[in-house]
């Protein structure tokens, strides 16, 4: 498989989001709330933060004993660990969008 995908894996989702926008200003990145996931079944969606011209992209990722960690734009963090997983809901908000996407994090430089 190549490309932007999204994989199931039984409870979890396995993805990694950024975004590219084509225009913005410093005060429209939205803030990034974290939430432990606790979901059967988990969708990464993505709309939009200011322009249609908004990006969000899902690259599927291996699942090894690593450390994860849940980062936002501005300065809320947050990390929950299951096992050898963190899964983390985050929710971006905006004047006019919304974006809710599961997210397990792999960082294999930290095992």
């Amino acid at each position: 498989m190549a490309g932007n995908r999204e994989m199931e894996l039984g409870r979890y989702v396995a993805t990694k989001l950024w975004f590219e926008l084509g225009r913005y200003g410093s005060s429209s990145v939205a803030t990034v709330r974290a939430r432990s996931l606790r979901s059967g079944r988990a969708l990464a969606r993505a709309r939009s933060l200011r322009s249609d011209r908004a990006l969000a992209r899902a690259r599927s990722l291996r699942c090894d004993r690593v450390t994860a960690r849940a980062r936002s734009l501005h300065s809320d963090r947050a990390e929950h660990v299951f096992g050898f997983c963190v899964a983390t809901l985050f929710e971006l908000l905006s004047d006019d969008s919304y974006i809710d996407s599961v997210v397990i994090d792999f960082d294999p430089n930290k095992t």
